[in-house]
């Protein structure tokens, strides 16, 4: 027998073969037949739109600087 029949041959019984059902558990069928309790959305997400003035780009060391921590210098 060559290697590929050898490789499809499983593959052939298998998909020959009988599905069996599978059982529900108790807990997902309970959680699937509960009602939530349905709350009332905003119809659309708040937006808040703040303008920012473009700025030429400034000295990245200074900006460096400006945010890191007291005492982190090199």
């Amino acid at each position: 027998m060559k290697p590929i029949h050898a490789a499809f041959l499983p593959l052939l019984v298998a998909g020959c073969a009988p599905v069996a059902e599978l059982s529900r558990p108790p807990q997902l069928v309970a959680a699937a037949d509960a009602v939530a309790p349905v709350s009332s959305a905003s119809p659309a997400p708040a937006l808040i739109h703040t303008r920012h003035e473009i700025n030429d780009p400034a000295d990245w060391r200074s900006l460096n600087d400006a945010q890191a921590p007291e005492g982190s210098g090199l």
